[in-house]
């Protein structure tokens, strides 16, 4: 199956589906969810992929919605056969790893991956890899791998390798200036 046979739907979910699991969460926890939606066009019904998980002992969600899917009364059985065939061809191997990472590429999720990392921050849904070495003590807004930031009189920043394009591209400073925001006001909002 090529990338153009894929409704682009389709390959927003699968993409957004990857950069769930490109930050640890099981494959178990992801679900595709069809809802009404302001968020789609009229006679449409919103496609969401959807975190499901038990966070403090309490069940949480987190819905990303990717895109629209033509409305009626048979559209959730046809966008199901349809899913069905899409994740047949991923799982056969007949969509190409270069289509697959395209899709990885395109999402939103990943175009956004700032706001992304931080909504799962403020929701209390990011869960440290535990991968991630004791020497990092925060994720990566920007790519979401390991970063360590040391304020007061030795001021820096360490990224875990590979080092991701922003923390490349800023200035230390800059790039530490900006994750610190972000990750003040996510720690202000789960403490909340």
């Amino acid at each position: 199956m090529t990338y153009d046979e894929i409704p682009q739907v389709m390959r927003h979910a699968l993409g957004t589906f990857s950069m769930f699991r490109s930050i640890g969460y099981p494959a178990d926890d992801i679900y595709i969810v069809l809802a009404r939606s302001l968020k789609v066009a009229k006679g449409q019904i919103g496609v969401f992929v959807v975190l499901k998980q038990i966070v403090g002992g309490k069940p949480r969600e987190f819905s990303v919605i990717v895109g629209g899917w033509p409305g009626g009364k048979k559209s959730s059985d046809e966008f199901e056969k349809r899913w069905a065939e899409v994740l047949g061809a991923v799982k056969n191997g007949s969509v190409t790893k270069a289509d697959g990472d395209r899709m990885f590429q395109e999402c939103e999720a990943r175009q956004n991956v700032a706001e992304f990392m931080l909504a799962l921050t403020t929701k209390g849904m990011l869960r440290v890899r535990k991968d991630m070495p004791e020497a990092f003590d925060a994720l990566c807004l920007f790519c979401g791998r390991g970063v360590r930031i040391n304020m007061g009189p030795k001021a820096g920043v360490a990224h875990q390798e590979p080092t991701c394009s922003k923390f490349d591209e800023l200035p230390p400073d800059q790039f530490m200036k900006a994750m610190n925001e972000e990750l003040a006001k996510a720690r202000i909002k789960n403490l909340s």
